[in-house]
């Protein structure tokens, strides 16, 4: 022994080997030079755990029996703990490999094969129970611990871990999370349950200009998190899953021939040390900047709206030499052209992106007609609503615009063809 024990109460000892009373005396299989004292009753298993540690020269009487650490278990008399399967802990102390139980995302029988849990489900605990699935109409990541993973997909909307509903008819959202439907632009509209905003087309009665839903990139640089895109509508920024790093100058810009907005579904920066900056940029290499906004801290509110109709808006992360924090989650996307009226003498009768159409020959239409029967005659002219107008012949007029026959002039008067007043009949 390194040092001598002095507190120990001998019961037992074995000298050499022993095979006096078999049935009676536990004894040690085999040739061992020395003697060995125990202080409590063993059993062969312990005994020879003990003999094979005298083989290997270890000081037998000074060890110590200590509980496995958490996530470990030891059989009675084992010599070592022996770590639970991957993904399955276990109490302090623990004897048997079925005190082993599977981590929260993680589902299987005890001191067994614990597995993920599918995208779509979650488990919240630790132990033996499946995992559940999301709340319909969301959806999750592999390996989720917690309900509020479940996140609505696009086209629903509501609280993670919650009841998901459709946006509502003339609403659209393309990206998953809590965030509300957006509107669709103005004078168009969109299915229930729409995804992008390509499904808002123009009303009856109005049409898309020149650029109307065009598309965005996104560009970034810097070492963070970096989500690049091309011909979208919408997107999410974010500096990563975990907190930036320090002295971090990460950049993202996104350019559009539309108006570009910004807001914050989640931001917590090291307030005072740590920014976000907004810039409006006149060129993409944004070297002539209007600055938006300068935020820190983790106040941010989540119905701000940053915006920018220059086709650039840069967002740029630096954070100091210390503290790191979660940073932010920020979503974008474009704002829809506004759909016009069809103009005088034209017409569009059903939704969608098209042109509108013009009225037949000497016909005219109010500004946003949707029915080609909006198109009548003009003064002068006669026919049926939507159809061919045929002029007045000489010697009838017709003063206003509509499906009226052309009336005679006076007796003994007579009028030009195409008149459009009783004025125009002249003796």
């Amino acid at each position: 022994c390194s040092q001598p024990l002095t507190d120990r109460t001998l019961t037992k000892t074995y000298v050499g080997r022993s095979d006096v009373n078999p049935g009676y005396d536990d004894y040690l299989s085999g040739s061992i030079a020395g003697l060995f004292v125990v202080d409590a009753y063993m059993d062969t298993t312990a005994a020879t755990l003990v003999a094979d540690a005298m083989v290997l020269g270890h000081d037998v009487l000074s060890t110590q029996c200590t509980s496995c650490p958490i996530g470990t278990y030891s059989a009675t008399g084992s010599a070592s703990c022996t770590a639970c399967p991957t993904h399955s802990t276990s109490p302090s102390g623990s004897s048997a490999v079925t005190e082993c139980i599977c981590n929260a995302g993680f589902s299987g029988a005890n001191g067994e094969t614990c597995n993920k849990c599918t995208t779509g489900t979650y488990k919240a605990g630790t132990g033996t129970a499946v995992c559940d699935a999301c709340p319909a109409d969301s959806n999750s990541p592999l390996q989720s611990a917690a309900s509020n993973a479940c996140t609505c997909n696009a086209g629903f909307t509501g609280p993670s871990g919650g009841m998901c509903t459709k946006c509502g008819v003339g609403k659209y959202k393309s990206n998953t999370g809590s965030v509300t439907c957006n509107d669709c632009p103005s004078n168009s509209i969109s299915p229930l349950q729409s995804t992008t905003l390509t499904a808002c087309t123009c009303n009856a009665g109005f049409v898309a200009p020149a650029g109307f839903l065009a598309s965005a990139s996104v560009a970034c640089s810097g070492g963070c998190a970096c989500d690049s895109t091309s011909s979208a509508t919408s997107g999410v920024i974010s500096d990563g899953p975990s907190n930036y790093g320090n002295n971090a100058n990460c950049k993202w810009l996104v350019t559009a021939d539309a108006e570009i907005s910004l807001s914050f579904s989640s931001f917590d920066t090291e307030s005072g040390y740590d920014y976000v900056t907004i810039n409006r940029c006149s060129t993409s290499s944004c070297n002539l900047v209007d600055q938006v906004a300068r935020l820190s801290g983790s106040s941010v509110s989540s119905g701000t709206i940053y915006s920018s109709s220059t086709g650039y808006l840069q967002i740029v992360l630096t954070s100091g030499s210390s503290v790191a924090r979660p940073g932010f989650i920020a979503q974008w996307h474009l704002e829809g052209s506004t759909c016009t009226e069809c103009v005088v003498g034209s017409y569009k009768a059903g939704q969608g992106n098209a042109n509108c159409q013009s009225c037949p020959a000497n016909s005219d239409s109010p500004a946003g007609s949707i029915i080609v029967t909006a198109c009548t005659c003009n003064a002068g002219w006669t026919g049926l609503d939507g159809g061919s107008c045929t002029e007045c012949v000489a010697g009838t007029y017709k003063a206003d615009r509509g499906s009226a026959t052309c009336e005679s002039c006076p007796a003994h008067s007579d009028s030009p063809a195409g008149s459009i007043a009783v004025t125009a009949c002249t003796c």
